[in-house]
């Protein structure tokens, strides 16, 4: 499964307040080859994917209205993160430190 899940996970809460009152929803799909988390954010017009694993210019492999909202397997919704993206957040947070 790569890191998708812990970079979603990590991305979901990192969103200040309430994720999902901001629209912010992790989504999944099982395939063949195991599974692919993503996240939509609610737009005004439309939802956007937000897919942590492609690069800016990668087009998507997967179909994503095939996914499905779905909670993080240690709690749902609710923090504590999982430890891969808690490990995620450290790095970016200190990346941000660094750069300000």
């Amino acid at each position: 499964d790569g890191y998708c899940a812990a970079a979603t996970a990590a991305y979901f809460h990192m969103e200040p307040g309430d994720p999902r009152a901001a629209g912010v929803q992790p989504m999944q799909r099982t395939h063949r080859h195991g599974r692919h988390w993503w996240i939509r954010r609610a737009g005004a017009t439309e939802d956007v994917v937000i897919d942590l694993t492609l690069r800016r210019k990668d087009k998507p492999k997967f179909n994503y209205a095939r996914g499905g909202p779905r909670g993080f397997v240690n709690a749902g919704y609710k923090p504590p993160p999982p430890q891969r993206a808690a490990e995620i957040i450290k790095r970016v947070n200190a990346q941000r430190q660094d750069r300000s």
